[in-house]
């Protein structure tokens, strides 16, 4: 039987990449007549906690490496699916796991879950090198056809398989339609859901926010997600207080499952004006709710969202974004329900679980005959 080590992250902390990696480990359509090993990566207990230094992961780190090189050297895996940081600080950490993977001749199967290769290898030939040295002899897996163009392509990789596989999840089994229909498609209730930093553009939404109501009094901003610092959460209610919005904007905290959809079902669309992401599963899940999405142009964001289902702007763009607001605000009712349904349909035949996992297992069978064969 077919040998395949999993070097995964898991939820908890729920993140997209972990969320992903359980989608993949615990499917029983890509994992038939495979024999599957599982060493879980876990530095941390929440997000925030993952950047910050401490003994501690450095035990974990060391314990984690003896037992990586264990597996590969007493298990002999035919695959390792390794869920590996694409660059920066959490692909140098990594160096040595994929040190033991080459001088040991084990194949891994990288599966990419974020960006900024490309912006690291311009700054100079070493760290152009390193990076190609990683990827090189792999079987590669990236987000988007775009993404794997601009951050993968360009490394003029030796003796890779390179594919594309559009993320999944799993279709919600509750029926929020009763929520979301009738008498709320006249709302101006906008969604902001992500993890609270500037980077995600918890400010940039605020910002949006404070200009629509100079035409609108009764938009609302509803907030679903944690501050990951102190800093960032004084500077939200700073600009909250010295703009006066605070009878418009409603925080919820972190929410899960069914609360966080009740939430997002209720909404009149999804803002997601982010300055550093790849492939945001929320999008996804505010498609299968049938809640359109105005979001930036972030690393595959333009290959999801089309103009059947939302609308895209440049990122940092703030006029442009407030133009596509005020447009998705401004739309009659029969246009907001002919909306809702093409992003259901667009879900339904795009990003569901069934068709990720599908099309994962031909990535991941077609590794493992190349290599035992």
């Amino acid at each position: 039987m077919k040998r395949v080590l999993y070097f995964i992250q898991l939820p908890p902390p729920i993140h997209g990449a972990a969320m992903t990696n359980e989608l993949v480990f615990n499917s029983t359509c890509i994992n038939t007549d495979i024999e599957k090993r599982l060493i879980r990566i876990k530095y941390s207990q929440n997000l925030s906690a993952i950047n910050k230094f401490s003994l501690k992961k450095v035990l974990k780190y060391t314990q984690f490496f003896f037992k990586f090189s264990y597996e590969l050297v007493f298990y002999r895996p035919n695959l390792v699916y390794y869920s590996i940081p694409p660059t920066g600080k959490g692909l140098y950490k990594d160096l040595p796991f994929v040190l033991v993977l080459k001088l040991l001749k084990v194949k891994p199967l990288y599966h990419l879950h974020g960006k900024g290769i490309s912006q690291n290898v311009s700054k100079s030939k070493f760290i152009k090198n390193i990076h190609r040295w990683v990827y090189s002899n792999a079987v590669i897996v990236h987000l988007s056809l775009s993404l794997l163009e601009l951050e993968i392509k360009k490394l003029n990789l030796r003796n890779s398989d390179l594919h594309v596989v559009n993320n999944g999840i799993i279709p919600i089994e509750k029926d929020f339609t009763k929520i979301n229909h009738s008498e709320l498609d006249l709302n101006d209730d906008i969604l902001f859901l992500s993890n609270l930093r500037i980077s995600k553009g918890i400010l940039f939404a605020l910002e949006i926010l404070n200009k629509l109501l100079e035409s609108n009094k009764k938009v609302k901003l509803n907030i679903v997600g944690d501050f990951r610092d102190v800093s960032t959460r004084n500077k939200v209610m700073d600009y909250i207080k010295l703009n006066n919005i605070e009878n418009n904007v409603i925080f919820y905290g972190a929410l899960y499952g069914n609360k966080k959809f009740e939430v997002l079902a209720k909404t009149s669309f999804l803002l997601y004006p982010s300055f550093n992401d790849a492939y945001p599963l929320v999008l996804l899940e505010s498609l299968q709710l049938g809640i359109p999405i105005v979001a930036s142009n972030q690393g595959a964001i333009p290959e999801i969202v089309n103009d059947e289902v939302g609308y895209v702007f440049k990122t940092g763009d703030l006029s442009a974004a407030i133009n596509l607001c005020e447009q998705m605000l401004n739309k009659t009712i029969a246009e907001k329900q002919h909306m809702s349904r093409e992003c259901k349909y667009y879900f339904e035949t795009n990003f569901t679980n069934t068709i990720f996992e599908k099309n994962m297992k031909q990535v991941i069978n077609a590794a493992l005959n190349e290599y035992i064969n």
